[in-house]
């Protein structure tokens, strides 16, 4: 059985991308092209419907690339445990208030027991300052903080902010700020969402949490 990779909206943003001029930005695409073209078939890729979500915000063009990404993974619905995990995520220390979406991002990794969390994203869920907090609020939960599988190469470029990353965090603020940065309301839309996805739906499942 091939270990299971979640890949977070960053991924998907800097494969879709225009190439960049700018140099960190355009050693992210190699590493994150590389990767995708020479990694990523021995994992079984999974988005969860607030990735879905937030592929089809932004520029036309890169919408339109992210949506064909898309169909090379296979999607899981968020439910009611991730939710639960996303709300204890939401604490001083670790996961802001009005991020919502990034919790759901963790929370949705942990729970679907995904062996990794593929991400470029500094903010929240790659952030050394706030990791050792959400890994304590995950073990108390029975989960794990996946690890990355990038992890060394995010090491060595650092944490800046370029224009894939700022286009990647405009749109999660704007769809956290568009529910109120409630995690119900956010919850609602995903489910209304579910029922309209064209994406490939995984056909497994983890065992529930005693």
């Amino acid at each position: 059985m091939k270990a299971k990779v979640y890949v977070e909206t960053s991924i998907l943003s800097y494969l879709a991308a225009r190439s960049s001029q700018d140099t960190i930005t355009a050693a992210r695409q190699v590493i994150t092209r590389r990767w995708w073209e020479t990694e990523g078939a021995k994992y079984d890729l999974m988005v969860s419907e607030v990735v879905e979500a937030e592929c089809q915000r932004g520029d036309p063009g890169v919408v339109a690339r992210r949506q064909e990404l898309l169909r090379e993974v296979t999607l899981f619905p968020v439910n009611e445990s991730i939710l639960e995990v996303a709300r204890l995520l939401i604490a001083p220390g670790a996961i802001p208030a009005k991020a919502g979406p990034d919790a759901i991002h963790i929370a949705a990794a942990a729970v679907e027991e995904c062996d990794f969390l593929l991400t470029w994203n500094f903010r929240h869920i790659a952030n050394v300052r706030i990791r050792r907090e959400v890994e304590r609020i995950l073990a108390n939960c029975g989960l794990q903080k996946r690890r990355s599988a990038l992890r060394k190469n995010l090491s060595e470029h650092g944490p800046w902010e370029d224009d894939v990353l700022r286009e990647v965090y405009a749109v999660r603020d704007a769809y956290a700020a568009e529910h109120g940065y409630d995690l119900d309301r956010i919850y609602a839309d995903l489910k209304r969402r579910e029922a309209s996805s064209r994406l490939q739906r995984a056909n497994t499942h983890p065992s529930p949490r005693a």
